[in-house]
């Protein structure tokens, strides 16, 4: 006889002889909205290069037991998002905001008036996050061309957050809310109380750091991929580390709008359970290609492109037009609305450092609050002026190139770092 397997046991009786067919039934995972494209399409990645750096918190700076320090290699570069996914990105490709401080949420009142598709999404649970990295994945667009989206390791996140500097922030060793989103009544290494904003804000409304991250300090609590473990630096291998194998939380990283400057620093670590639901917890993608031939550096691409006669043509026309442009701009007016700016900055923005536009995604993009500049300035995050020139740009415009400006009708020299 056949039977249809309905129960996990099955009792035969003693000297029966049963043929069992098993029928399983496929669990069909759901597919991403015709919209999750809009998220591939608009969704800004920056590439950050292998390297090495010391993980965990220096002894002057009174972190925790679970943060000591040890040497770790990231021996693979990987595209990591500009910016914490936004509700807008989140819904695309998921068909829901769950955050609170949306336009639906019980939070709406706060945010009144505001535009919030670029606020990050919030309320999302690390299994949120994965099945959204699972859904970018599965577009056809991204397997064709080999990309996985995925959350990032610890190691990866402190890396692209620290993006070279060894301080406790990668702006500096001061943090009370004027350079960050986090409680500012609660600053560290300063006795000068800031501002709570007692909310999320729109991605990008504060400075990034050298490879073109924002708000990897504060705004809101990020997922990783690794599990939490109390005693993991101990045992941690060097290259391209991992959390244990065992555990029951997971782990985040980058402080929130709620919490002091301790826990935004960039050695801060804390846990949460996987399917943990918070306003103040978020998350950012990494990219890496199952060919990796696609995560070149922009110097290898740029030789590869060389080798083709019409990519190199284009390249070319192009980079005339934008001079063109460029060059009628010298000694001009420029504004740069804070917050509005997607782009770069090479450090901290101060007397004495250079200021940049930056070549990206084949336009010119700026970002900076100009502070000691200009005296007619205007405090804050709003709109700043400042009357610049563009005193030297490049013959050819790559990906990557950078312009010096230095306040208009000075004989000042660029300034360096």
């Amino acid at each position: 006889k056949e039977f249809e397997l309905s129960q996990r046991k099955l009792v035969l009786q003693r000297g029966g002889k049963v043929t069992i067919r098993v029928r399983r039934k496929s669990r069909q995972l759901p597919l991403p909205p015709a919209t999750a494209n809009k998220t591939l399409a608009n969704m800004e990645l920056v590439l950050i290069p292998a390297g090495q750096f010391i993980m965990g918190t220096p002894q002057d700076e009174k972190g925790l037991p679970n943060e000591r320090q040890h040497p770790v290699k990231i021996t693979q570069p990987f595209h990591m998002g500009m910016f914490e996914i936004t509700q807008q990105e989140y819904e695309w490709v998921m068909g829901e905001n769950p955050s609170v401080f949306s336009v639906s949420g019980v939070g709406k009142d706060v945010v009144s008036g505001q535009d919030t598709n670029r606020f990050p999404v919030e309320r999302v649970s690390w299994e949120d996050a994965v099945e959204f990295c699972r859904r970018l994945s599965a577009l056809p667009e991204a397997r064709r061309a080999g990309h996985v989206y995925r959350l990032p390791t610890e190691a990866e996140w402190e890396y692209a957050c620290r993006a070279g500097t060894t301080t406790t922030f990668h702006f500096g060793r001061e943090l009370n809310g004027t350079q960050a989103n986090v409680d500012g009544q609660h600053p560290w290494n300063t006795s000068e109380k800031g501002p709570a904003l007692n909310r999320t804000t729109a991605v990008g409304s504060y400075q990034p750091n050298v490879f073109g991250l924002h708000d990897m300090h504060g705004n809101v609590w990020e997922w990783c991929s690794d599990l939490y473990g109390i005693d993991t630096y101990a045992n941690s291998r060097i290259d391209d580390p991992r959390g244990p194998s065992a555990g029951t939380s997971r782990v985040v990283r980058g402080g929130g709008w709620n919490y002091g400057a301790l826990q935004a620093r960039a050695a801060a670590r804390d846990q949460r359970a996987p399917d943990h639901l918070d306003v103040n917890l978020g998350f950012r993608v990494v990219r890496v290609s199952k060919n990796p031939d696609v995560e070149l550096t922009h110097v290898q691409k740029k030789k590869q492109n060389a080798k083709d006669p019409a990519t190199d043509s284009a390249l070319r026309k192009e980079r005339l037009e934008k001079n063109s442009t460029i060059s009628n701009s010298i000694g001009k007016t420029v504004t740069i609305r804070a917050g509005s700016m997607k782009g770069y900055s090479l450090g901290s923005v101060r007397q004495g450092s250079a200021i940049h536009f930056q070549y990206v995604s084949g336009q010119w993009k700026g970002w900076g609050r100009l502070p000691d500049i200009s005296p007619d300035k205007t405090e804050g995050r709003g709109e700043e002026r400042c009357r610049l020139a563009i005193v030297a740009f490049p013959s050819e415009s790559n990906s990557g190139d950078v312009l010096q400006l230095v306040p208009a009708g000075t004989s000042e020299k660029p300034f360096v770092f």
